[in-house]
């Protein structure tokens, strides 16, 4: 079973990003996706900060937790190197494999070395391959990157060109098919999405990801998250037919 596995029992799971606009703005859109099913949040350093941004989301984090026992929350750090952040259950980096199908990034072997010292076994890396803003991957060389991509992370994370743009659905399946066959290897890693993803286009993608990290779609306006359109997609991820 893989470490994702471990964690979410084998689903298709929402994820939605929480900007921190402020810490009350914050806390009130995790109050919201808690109550509209998601399962789980991830804290980015993309918003606006009065203090030290890494203090300030571990201050959201703390106060998340005592408001919701159990709550799941992974953190994207822009621009800080990967690895291990305590107190979080999970790291998204947007630059797994930055420059493409390169040699493996010495990080990955940081992480695995921290998820031991720490006893996290279940610490997930997620890691952004085939991304927005990186190079360009050609498509003959898609379904290589993601099979290397497979061996070392927990869930391979991807996107359409820009942010808010979908992926092409062709797209995921390739990737898809190309875990898979890490997946008879004993490399069994979910493909996710991370742009674009809202209730409208979802079902295209629901066979081929298990994995969607959103936030625009089911924003009123930057880092408040609206309760109808977060149940309404995390209705359709967890219930497809």
């Amino acid at each position: 079973m893989s470490r994702f596995d471990r964690v979410f029992s084998n689903r298709r799971v929402l994820l939605p990003v929480i900007h921190h606009k402020s810490l009350g703005h914050a806390l009130e859109s995790i109050r919201t996706c808690v109550r509209a099913g998601a399962d789980g949040v991830l804290l980015i350093n993309q918003g606006t900060f009065v203090r030290d941004e890494m203090s300030a989301l571990a201050t959201l984090r703390n106060n998340a937790r005592a408001e919701h026992p159990g709550l799941w929350v992974g953190v994207n750090l822009l621009g800080i190197s990967v690895g291990g952040f305590h107190g979080y259950d999970a790291t998204w980096a947007d630059n797994a494999y930055p420059q493409g199908a390169e040699p493996r990034p010495a990080y990955l072997d940081r992480m695995e070395q921290w998820r031991e010292a720490e006893s996290r076994p279940n610490y997930l890396y997620l890691g952004g391959v085939a991304f927005k803003y990186q190079p360009r991957v050609k498509p003959e060389d898609l379904a290589t990157l993601t099979m290397q991509a497979a061996q070392d992370m927990d869930v391979v994370v991807t996107s359409g060109d820009c942010t808010g743009s979908p992926p092409r659905p062709e797209k995921i399946r390739t990737m898809r098919k190309a875990a898979e066959v890490m997946a008879s290897l004993g490399s069994a890693t979910p493909i996710g999405i991370a742009s674009g993803i809202s209730a409208s286009n979802v079902r295209d993608y629901l066979a081929d990801a298990r994995v969607f990290i959103v936030a625009s779609s089911i924003e009123d306006s930057f880092g408040v998250i609206n309760y109808d359109r977060a149940a309404r997609l995390a209705d359709l991820i967890h219930n497809p037919t």
